[in-house]
């Protein structure tokens, strides 16, 4: 599809641009205000609307006035009694005068309520009812958004507290599986079968688990006094302890008061096997002092395997509540996300709605002015004056003028969505989509130097338009997509996994240029970038729009030298971006217009403050800086990618490991997990920042070079150049998304890995 030219549109900002917040889901900052001038609007409709009315009102009383004076008779004892006097003559074409007069004016009251007032009215009417409806819309959807969101954190809190506890489950269960591992003398990991979660034991008519169990014969066996007991021909027992302490301790520690409920919990005790009856045959038991009764060690023992087998069932039950939390969370992050981009549909439709309502306001009422300076235009000449007054007046009435003075003057930022991210437990927010990742992130671990969504969005642009005419390529830049269509594109592509050509070809150029855009928007930052903002404002403080000024050299040299300090990855797509762009305004011989579209529409997607405020959101410095990277693009950044690729090409001749090792890195290479943030690549690390660039110039003067050098230091001190050897802690990923690694702890899922 082959989208027209816009007619006047290279520079005119849309409310659908205007009114947005860069907080995270806050949507409603921008659209209150442009509510409050909508509301404001409304007013100033009234006042018109009361001000007609009280007119027309006026109109018809002195209308009616004239008539009534006009035909008013004479007197009797005055002009009539002389019919031929002149004064009387004079006196009469006066008062018919006075009725043509009265005439004219309940005619202009008559039309000022047909041509002006009933349309107007209408018009309020109509315009109302739709906004409205639209509003509330609206508000109901932001409603919806805030709920899914307030769900979202819930479900994420919820998630995080799960693998927390499952992380500390397994590390329970591994220090009792070592520990069994060394009482047997076996290795970790040698316990079979499944286990059950939860296992209760009756005894002594209570209920117990195998921990409260434990605990319960353990703390009886320590608190009960003890001694050896010598018996006539067997020997000495040693830790025996009478039937009557026994019973007295269960008295003291259990529900039993009597001595018989205490006998029968003791007898209990001695069916268990946990006591046997010493110098006596059978194993009955008697609250008796002279009855002395052994703890048997065996049965604590089995006891306490029963204790581990517990613990080890637990892991599993963790690990599925995991599992369970964490579909939760993904549901609620897809259900977010989905709100939100239905919300922002939503919104970009209704900012149009309210932008050609406050056109059509302010025409309909310079219509309905005209009309009234042209229904005095027909009444006397008295009136006459007004009405030139009034056609002077409304020749300076612009419509397109007012809407882009409440764009000036109350906008509160311009569209920067912040789409909400799946931040996965272990393996970080670059796990399963492509839009919000920081790019360096994503490069990283794509192992690319620029992101495959905008190569591949770039050749299938330059594909598409090959047989198109150069009218028609330029028409693909500046076509406006709606919002739900690049929307369909976006979730089809942001899947993490590899974007092809065939699904690409599914939608036309203009949305794959509007889905690009929405990338570099989407992103946690401007491309460039936000902390050199204001360096860029410095350079073009003094400098003219013409690219012929004297001071254009200086200028190019220090918007160079602030490129050649961005990341690998950041550099190496502006440049894409930006060459394409540049080829396509020299194959189609586009004028300065187009230029100055371009750059109005993509300067402040790629640079833009990292705080929005009311100072910068009337800079034009970022449009300006697009502007000369368009025109001058080799000069720019030639230089800076020559310097990278013989800095690489060097590094990789002194860095170079043994074949041996890199033979052992290609076939079990340890994948860094995304995670981790990995440390930005310092600028010398590529070879385009050193001592033989020119330096930052600011008015014509250049900063000295050792401002740049002093930076390029800090950046080396982080130890993020190429070709270093420090060993770095890096993260083993988990075998499946959902896997926990059994009986390894948490710390030892890390490991130390030359980079």
């Amino acid at each position: 599809m082959t989208a027209s030219i816009p007619a006047n549109r290279f520079s005119e900002t849309k409310f659908s641009e205007s009114f947005w917040s860069n907080s995270r889901g806050d949507y409603v900052t921008g659209i209150n205000v442009l509510h409050s001038k909508m509301d404001q609007g409304v007013v100033e409709d009234q006042e018109i609307l009361t001000y007609l009315r009280e007119r027309i009102d006026v109109e018809q009383r002195y209308g009616n006035a004239l008539i009534e004076m006009g035909n008013r008779r004479l007197k009797l004892d005055g002009f009539l009694r002389d019919d031929g006097a002149s004064l009387r003559k004079t006196f009469e074409t006066i008062k018919n005068e006075s009725i043509d007069l009265g005439n004219g004016h309940l005619s202009l009251a008559n039309n000022l309520k047909e041509l002006v007032l009933a349309p107007l009215v209408k018009f309020n009417t109509q315009v109302y009812q739709t906004t409205q409806q639209s509003r509330e819309d609206i508000e109901n959807r932001l409603k919806l958004f805030d709920k899914h969101l307030l769900d979202l954190d819930r479900s994420h809190a919820a998630y995080v507290a799960k693998c927390n506890t499952a992380d500390q489950a397994e590390m329970e269960a591994n220090k009792i599986a070592a520990e069994d591992a060394v009482a047997r003398g076996s290795p970790p990991g040698s316990s079979s079968g499944d286990l059950d979660v939860e296992r209760r034991h009756e005894f002594a008519s209570q209920r117990f688990t195998i921990q409260e169990l434990n605990k319960f014969l353990n703390r009886m066996r320590a608190e009960v006094p003890s001694q050896d007991v010598k018996v006539p021909i067997m020997g000495v027992y040693n830790h025996c302890c009478t039937g009557s302490a026994i019973a007295h301790w269960i008295q003291q520690n259990t529900k039993a008061r009597t001595i018989e409920e205490a006998e029968h919990i003791g007898q209990s005790l001695s069916d268990e096997g946990f006591l046997r009856l010493i110098g006596q045959r059978g194993n009955r038991f008697l609250a008796s002092p002279a009855n002395f009764y052994q703890w048997r060690d065996q049965m604590f023992e089995l006891l306490d395997e029963d204790d581990r087998e517990e613990e080890m069932s637990l892991v599993k039950k963790t690990k599925q509540e995991v599992e369970k939390a964490d579909a939760a969370y993904l549901a609620a992050v897809k259900k977010a996300d989905l709100t939100r981009l239905q919300l922002e549909v939503g919104l970009f439709s209704h900012m149009d709605l309210l932008q050609r309502c406050e056109f059509e306001r302010i025409n309909t009422f310079k219509n309905a002015f005209l009309n009234f300076a042209a229904i005095f235009s027909n009444i006397i000449s008295i009136t006459q004056s007004v009405a030139d007054h009034l056609l002077i007046f409304q020749e300076a009435l612009r419509p397109a003028n007012d809407v882009q003075y409440i764009i000036e003057q109350y906008r509160t930022g311009a569209f920067v969505p912040m789409p909400t991210l799946y931040n996965h437990f272990y393996l970080g927010s670059g796990y399963e989509q492509v839009f919000g990742v920081n790019i360096e992130q994503h490069c990283n671990f794509t192992r690319k130097k620029v992101p495959q969504l905008v190569t591949k969005c770039l050749s299938r642009i330059k594909k598409s338009s090959a047989p198109l005419t150069n009218e028609q390529k330029i028409a693909c830049w500046m076509a406006e997509v709606p919002l739900s269509e690049i929307h369909t594109l976006r979730n089809k592509i942001n899947h993490g996994g590899k974007i092809t050509q065939k699904l690409l070809r599914l939608f036309d150029v203009a949305t794959v240029i509007g889905v690009l855009r929405l990338y570099f928007l989407e992103l946690p930052g401007s491309l460039l970038n936000g902390d050199e903002y204001e360096t860029v404002k410095i350079i073009y403080s003094s400098v003219s729009d013409d690219v012929n000024d004297s001071k254009n050299d200086a200028r190019i040299s220090s918007i160079r030298n602030l490129l050649a300090l961005l990341s690998p990855a950041r550099f190496y797509t502006l440049y894409e971006v930006v060459k394409h762009v540049s080829n396509l305004i020299k194959e189609t011989s586009a004028d300065d217009d187009f230029t100055h579209y371009i750059a109005h529409r993509w300067g402040p997607v790629f640079l833009r403050p990292i705080e929005e405020t009311a100072v910068t959101l009337h800079d034009k410095h970022p449009q300006r800086m697009m502007r000369d990277m368009l025109k001058m693009t080799h000069q720019i950044f030639e230089p800076i990618r020559m310097s990278r690729e013989e800095g690489n090409l060097s590094r990789s001749v002194t860095t170079r490991a043994p074949a041996t090792h890199l033979g052992r890195n290609r076939k079990g290479a340890v994948r860094h997990s995304r995670d981790l943030k990995s440390s930005p690549v310092s600028p010398t690390s590529n070879g385009q920042a050193g001592s033989g660039l020119p330096s930052i110039a600011v008015e014509g003067q250049a900063i000295p070079e050792n401002a740049i050098a002093a930076a390029v230091a800090a950046a080396n001190d982080n130890g993020s150049g190429v070709g270093a050897t420090t060993p770095k802690l890096v993260r083993r990923p988990p075998p499946s998304r959902f896997n926990l690694t059994r009986y390894v702890s948490a710390p030892e899922m890390f490991s130390e890995q030359e980079r």
